[in-house]
């Protein structure tokens, strides 16, 4: 298949102490050409580093083979990246975890990523600050920020990791999920775990909400009706996150990262 770009996919479940060596021996014998390993690190429930593994890999497709075949069939591979994503773990003490997030119609990888073998995350920011643990996270919006704070909560009590900072990477609609995650953490914060968030840096945040059309073609079908009506701007949902979230906030710098020049629309043809 000349001229098909390569795919990053994720694998799960991949049993404790396995190396790249002898991740890649678990793949089909012709396919291991085709294959790198570009990131092999303990699973998101995986605490003390002796359980199951997640890894990232870049993988050729071919006539008739689109994904990476495995001989362990208990391995999952997927490239959706939905949920939690570990990309990075040093060796030593973590000083502080960076989980990002997309939304709508963003990648969980590729809205990160430099090129089809290269990932901001995964590839470049370890080698900057190596003593982070990071994380992605896809995400949509209101039901999205509850399960992604439960899950968090849930990671942090039982990796007992007390005050470890946590710095937040938002991009589009991800921000969005973040300002919600947090009002909802601060207002039904049951299980009393303190969230240590050190910064946010929010890119592209539509904290003003997006024209309906262009809402349209970002999911590439027509959204529901309830969600059109959360982020068209002016929309009762968007004044609340605003005004609730400048009082979760008031502590926590803020980068905002955003487009002074206007880019090109994507039209449906």
């Amino acid at each position: 298949m000349e001229g098909v770009k390569a795919w990053t996919f994720r694998l799960g479940s991949i049993p404790a102490g396995t190396t790249s060596k002898e991740l890649k021996k678990l793949f089909y014998s012709e396919d291991r050409d085709s294959i790198q390993i570009k990131s092999l690190v303990p699973a998101a429930d995986n605490h003390d580093r002796n359980g199951e593994q997640t890894a990232t890999v870049l993988f050729q497709p071919r006539e008739g083979i689109d994904q990476p075949r495995l001989l362990n069939h208990d391995i999952t591979v997927d490239k959706h990246f939905y949920g939690l994503t570990p990309l990075y773990q040093p060796q030593g003490p973590i000083a502080a975890d960076v989980i990002a997030i997309t939304g709508l119609a963003g990648h969980a990888f590729g809205s990160w990523a430099h090129s089809r073998s290269e990932m901001w995350l995964r590839d470049y920011l370890p080698k900057d600050v190596p003593n982070l643990q990071a994380n992605k996270a896809s995400s949509i919006f209101a039901d999205y920020s509850t399960n992604f704070i439960n899950r968090l909560k849930e990671m942090r009590i039982s990796a007992k990791c007390g005050d470890r900072p946590i710095v937040f990477i938002g991009h589009s609609l991800g921000c969005l999920i973040i300002k919600k995650a947090l009002i909802d953490f601060n207002g039904s914060n049951r299980l009393g775990v303190h969230l240590p968030v050190r910064s946010i840096i929010f890119f592209g945040a539509p904290h003003k909400g997006l024209e309906t059309k262009k809402l349209e073609l970002l999911v590439q079908s027509q959204p529901s009706e309830n969600l059109t009506k959360e982020l068209r701007p002016g929309s009762t949902t968007l004044s609340g996150l605003n005004e609730n979230f400048c009082h979760v906030s008031e502590d926590i710098p803020i980068l905002s990262c955003y487009e002074k020049v206007k880019t090109k629309t994507p039209v449906k043809v």
